[in-house]
């Protein structure tokens, strides 16, 4: 099993993406600009990550839940958001569709309780972060499957 990302990774993963995303810039600007890019801040990104791992093949990197938030997020021309990716259209199409379905298959809530891919929250804190990524989640699905069919 791959190891847990951590949100610096997720953050140097998008310095790589796009220069104003990088280490010269001062840590509000850069976590403000990661927000606005991809919808949701580093650290949901590596909560995401964790949750839909094992729905995803092996071959999976990080960087494709990135490009899939920004797809989700921008919406924009596959030749554009390709480019941004670094990645050919082919490539990029590919992953962002994978990661979309296990985004899909994810479990977020039962019943009366927030969980997270079957394990109960403990302590309200953890409750309330849990609800915020499954809000997170929910929305970025509700943009993409209601507004840009």
């Amino acid at each position: 099993m791959k190891p847990r990302v951590n949100a610096i990774v997720f953050s140097a993963l998008a310095a790589d993406l796009s220069k104003t995303l990088g280490y010269n810039t001062a840590r509000a600007t850069r976590q403000r600009r990661f927000k606005k890019v991809f919808g949701v801040n580093a650290l949901i990104c590596a909560k995401v990550w964790d949750a839909v791992l094992p729905h995803l093949p092996c071959s999976a990197s990080p960087v494709h839940l990135l490009w899939t938030l920004y797809f989700l997020r921008q919406y924009g021309l596959e030749e554009v958001n390709a480019a941004f990716a670094k990645s050919d259209e082919k490539t990029y199409r590919k992953w962002c569709w994978e990661i979309i379905n296990a985004i899909a298959q994810l479990e977020l809530v039962s019943k009366n309780e927030v969980t997270m891919v079957g394990a109960t929250t403990s302590s309200r804190n953890k409750s309330i972060f849990d609800s915020h990524l499954s809000f997170c989640v929910a929305l970025l699905l509700f943009r993409f499957l209601f507004f840009f069919r």
